[in-house]
């Protein structure tokens, strides 16, 4: 038979844990399973261990196997034989989550409902909404940081007339540039304080999105409309945000409602442990790849399991945003503990938890292992194309650009500043870092990085910065698309940005943590 290449055998390993179950499966001897692995340099399958604890701690909250196996990403039957290997057999007499509030309840005798549908049913206005139905909705949030000469407009043509709902409308300008564009800033200020429009940001604090977590505006389960695809980024926090056009804007501004056609969802479950020097980039890429093309157009994704489990906030907004940068409707990760404590006081007292139902329609389920996923490289064009570091190493750069994205937060830059200690960076190659707002900025400050940065020859910008003089002839690598017609970009993790800045290549991550 044909070789196998390592994510073939990963896989199999995956799905039949042993050598000798595989030798099986391919019918031939175990030995040359066992040979090919240790070429490919696969170790053997660790199998998880769940403790008492834990599993208790599920079965309490969930009361069936079905839906305690899906948060560690094992089926039912698999966690059933923990439960009897610890004793623990009885059906709890009162579910953990049955002591909060849900706020998006199903009707009665319906249990089929997607989290996206829950959340449009109740800005709707309605016990239930039905995919491809054609529903008004009430966003919690429209967010502006782009268009402003059309709202301008907008709003002189509304003259005296008000519009529906002024204190849901948030405008920022960190992005925009109205040098050039017929923008009076002091005439746009005026038209906003005659429609009792108060939520509004002209400092440079830095990105739009980030200005918005920042101040707590925005919270769980809320709707939030933006012209800017920057705010699908949200989805991390369990936030719907839709990309809305200018047309959509009017509607609002008329009506207070928006018009949208319920999409179908696509439940995407990541299993397995990422390893050391893998990050939300690498498998937003990834996962961009896989889900490219028609069949996916314009659905909703909503993402589970245990990777998405572990990993921070700020990796999941990073994992929304990527995604949900092609022609889909939106992405959400469902709100956890883990969002809760990201968010702090203000909501710890009359927080909700809301979930899809256990028997929720899906128009498709995807279930992705990726123990095996290494760094991934975008490579941009016409479109992205996407492939695994091993496959475009070495490719010489002469810019590295980490930030101007979901990328830029402190994490990130804590992660950069660990592989750069202590090195300098070679003088053909120039390094940019661009904290995400000036809250970052302060922490980075306060911890000592920014010495690290300048130590090892970086540039260390303020919050919002978005211009760069390139040369024709620069090959960029960086965590954000900045949409250039001339010169070769890469996309890549902050990691894989930081090293291929101090090789002078693309260079794997992992060499340096």
């Amino acid at each position: 038979m044909r070789k196998l290449t390592k994510a073939e055998l990963s896989r199999l390993l995956f799905l039949y844990k042993t050598d000798k179950r595989i030798a099986e499966a391919l019918g031939v001897r175990t030995q040359l399973v066992t040979y090919w692995r240790a070429k490919k340099k696969i170790p053997k399958l660790s199998l998880l261990k769940y403790s008492k604890i834990k599993i208790k701690e599920l079965w309490e909250r969930w009361g069936e196997d079905e839906k305690a196996g899906e948060e560690l990403g094992i089926t039912a039957g698999a966690f059933y034989k923990w439960r009897r290997k610890y004793g623990i057999l009885e059906r709890p007499k009162v579910l953990k989550y049955q002591q909060l509030e849900f706020s998006f309840s199903s009707p009665a005798g319906s249990s089929t409902h997607t989290l996206i549908q829950k959340i449009l049913a109740s800005k709707a206005g309605s016990q239930t909404v039905e995919t491809n139905e054609n529903i008004e909705i009430e966003p919690d949030w429209v967010i502006l940081n782009q268009n402003l000469n059309f709202l301008m407009e907008e709003l002189q043509n509304l003259g005296s007339q008000k519009i529906s709902s002024p204190h849901k409308i948030i405008i920022l300008l960190p992005h925009f540039n109205p040098e050039g564009n017929n923008f009076s800033y002091l005439n746009f200020k005026k038209l906003l304080k005659e429609h009792k429009i108060r939520n509004f940001f002209a400092s440079q604090e830095g990105l739009a999105f980030q200005t918005v977590v920042e101040n707590k505006m925005v919270s769980p389960y809320q709707l939030t409309a933006a012209l800017d695809p920057e705010f699908s980024a949200l989805g991390g926090l369990g936030i719907l945000n839709i990309n809305i056009n200018n047309n959509s804007l009017t509607e609002f501004l008329n009506q207070g409602k928006i018009s949208l056609t319920v999409p179908e969802t696509v439940k995407v479950n990541l299993s397995g442990t990422l390893a050391e020097g893998i990050f939300a980039k690498d498998i937003s890429l990834f996962l961009s790849a896989k889900l490219k093309g028609p069949n996916f157009a314009g659905k909703g994704f909503e993402f589970c399991g245990p990777v998405i489990e572990k990993l921070p906030v700020k990796e999941r907004m990073t994992l929304c945003q990527q995604v949900s940068s092609g022609n889909i409707f939106c992405s959400v990760v469902p709100c956890d503990a883990t969002v809760k404590k990201y968010l702090s006081a203000p909501y710890s007292k009359s927080f909700n938890f809301v979930l899809a139902d256990a028997q929720a329609e899906y128009s498709a389920k995807l279930d992705l292992e990726l123990s095996w996923l290494e760094p991934q490289i975008g490579i941009v064009g016409s479109e992205v194309e996407v492939r695994p570091l091993a496959k475009v190493k070495k490719h010489k750069i002469s810019w590295a650009i980490l930030g101007a994205s979901t990328d830029s937060n402190l994490e990130d830059l804590e992660i950069a500043a660990k592989i750069l200690k202590g090195r300098k960076i070679p003088k053909e190659v120039k390094m940019a870092v661009i904290p995400g707002s000036k809250a970052v900025y302060l922490s980075a400050l306060k911890k000592n990085l920014i010495k690290t940065f300048l130590q090892a020859g970086c540039l260390f910008l303020y919050p919002g910065s978005n211009s760069f003089n390139f040369f024709e002839d620069d090959k960029i690598i960086s965590t954000f698309n900045w949409n250039l017609s001339k010169q070769q970009l890469y996309l890549a993790s902050p990691a894989t940005v930081t090293a291929s800045a101090l090789k002078g290549k693309i260079a794997d991550p992992r060499e340096f943590l």
